[in-house]
């Protein structure tokens, strides 16, 4: 119901940036032409830059989605931060074109003065679109909805019957069971009469959303059959959270339908050889000029406050929950007992320069010696100690997921403050939780957010930081 709306929205939304973008470049070439302001050249074809904006547009065009998707009021907070992303998004693009081309004919003046001029214009265009949409998109009479299904109605159905109000569907009643909480649909009976009801020639039923995963059910059959004979458009949503909890997912397999644990990106052999290429210089740009300065200074240091190995080894689990010994600054005395027990807040084994370096994580550097060797990756689930993998295994069943990938010097559960140390079941599953969330929506685009974000930690240490 929402799906091929939102598609007609976010294609005219990019079309009419688009004519705004074209217009406003020819409308500023005229304006300073005439008023003497910037003279460009005949040769100036400013046109190519054009190629930057719809770069540009297609570059955000998940962002098109979702705020169209979202948005059912005008939204300035979130139009202003958008249209600043689409202005970086293009700068990038010029700066790109013009050098590739070695452009002097068009003044990187006019470029600057377009962004400038753009800003407020697509700003305006963003916030004040989807509402216009929401009512040339609807201009129709309003199409009733029902709801039909057996137990209660799950969270995403409601919420999806909620979006659907805002693309000219309304649903209002449901049949089935009656509900324990509080939904907001009226109940007018068991599934059974849903025959006798929903079809008299004064219920005009437009669209029918069948939930639960009771679909044997002689009853929901019957009804859903019903709707195949009469011409109404139904539709059966498939309750991956009721099977996979957080870990469903709908993907499609050639011209096959499935649900499963988790999609994932990295088994294209492609993403997996552009991920391990982007590995490989980062490692050797941070083993070649960051490492052998950090390792004099701690070598220096350890000599004076904790003499010991330079090095600490310990045994993790990789990609496929294969061993490999993993490499960090050693951080604690040489004489405490044991680093498989977690570090705590003010732990007595740390060294002073050892709790510097934990807190900043660079006694994570040495890990990119891994990362070359290709028994880890800069970017991905964090790897624990052998003796909690097995721990946490037991606490979380989706646990070895995350062995789907090779493990990361930081990841994405890090970035969102899920590092330190595990004090309770529900951190291990939120762990787990984002390492999925990873795993299943694997981009250049995130791991290079996740490394932006991980500089800034790195900066600005937060309080789990032991």
């Amino acid at each position: 119901m929402i799906r091929h709306k939102l598609t007609a929205q976010k294609q005219l939304f990019i079309v009419i940036l688009l004519i705004n973008s074209v217009l406003l470049m020819g409308a500023l070439k005229h304006a300073f032409e005439a008023s003497g302001f910037l003279i460009l050249t005949e040769s100036a074809r400013i046109e190519v830059y054009l190629i930057g904006v719809l770069a540009g547009l297609l570059f955000l065009r998940e962002r098109w989605s979702n705020l169209l998707q979202g948005t059912v009021h005008p939204a300035p907070f979130e139009g202003v931060i958008l249209a600043a992303r689409f202005v970086f998004v293009q700068a990038f693009a010029f700066s790109l074109i013009y050098f590739l081309l070695q452009d002097i004919a068009v003044s990187r003046a006019f470029l600057i003065w377009f962004l400038a001029i753009g800003f407020p214009f697509n700003a305006a265009l963003i916030i004040w679109l989807p509402g216009w949409f929401r009512k040339l998109f609807n201009r129709s009479k309003a199409l009733t909805g029902i709801l039909v299904g057996l137990g209660a109605i799950p969270e995403e159905a409601i919420t999806y019957a909620s979006h659907c109000r805002h693309f000219g569907v309304t649903f209002h009643d449901h049949y089935g069971d009656t509900q324990e909480s509080e939904v907001p649909f009226n109940y007018r009976g068991e599934i059974a009469k849903f025959k006798d009801e929903a079809f008299s020639n004064d219920a005009a039923v437009d669209r029918v959303l069948f939930f639960g995963r009771k679909t044997d059910d002689p009853d929901y059959r019957a009804a859903l059959e019903l709707c195949h004979q009469s011409g109404i458009r139904a539709q059966v949503m498939l309750h991956e959270q009721e099977l996979f909890g957080y870990l469903g997912r709908h993907v499609v397999d050639g011209n096959a339908h499935f649900l499963t644990m988790a999609d994932e990106p990295l088994q294209n052999p492609l993403n997996r050889i552009l991920k391990r290429a982007i590995d490989i210089l980062l490692s050797l740009l941070v083993v070649i000029f960051l490492l052998p300065p950090l390792i004099v200074v701690v070598w220096l240091v350890q000599r004076w406050q904790s003499p010991g190995p330079l090095f600490f080894r310990q045994t993790r689990h990789g990609l496929g929950r294969q061993t490999f010994r993993i490499l960090k600054f050693r951080t604690m005395q040489s004489s405490a007992a044991s680093e498989a027990l977690q570090a705590k807040a003010a732990d007595p084994r740390i060294y002073p320069l050892g709790r510097i370096l934990r807190r900043t994580s660079l006694d994570e550097i040495p890990q990119f010696i891994n990362v070359l060797r290709g028994e880890m990756s800069v970017i991905g689930p964090r790897p624990h100690l052998t003796v909690h993998d097995d721990l946490f295994e037991e606490e979380v069943h989706a646990y070895r997921i995350r062995h789907f990938v090779k493990p990361g010097i930081t990841g994405y559960a890090q970035i969102r403050g899920l590092r330190g140390e595990v004090t309770t079941t529900e951190q291990i599953h939120q762990r787990v939780q984002h390492d999925i969330h990873y795993i299943s929506n694997w981009s250049l685009k995130l791991d290079f957010y996740i490394l932006c974000k991980t500089v800034v930690t790195v900066l600005r240490p937060p309080e789990s930081a032991v």
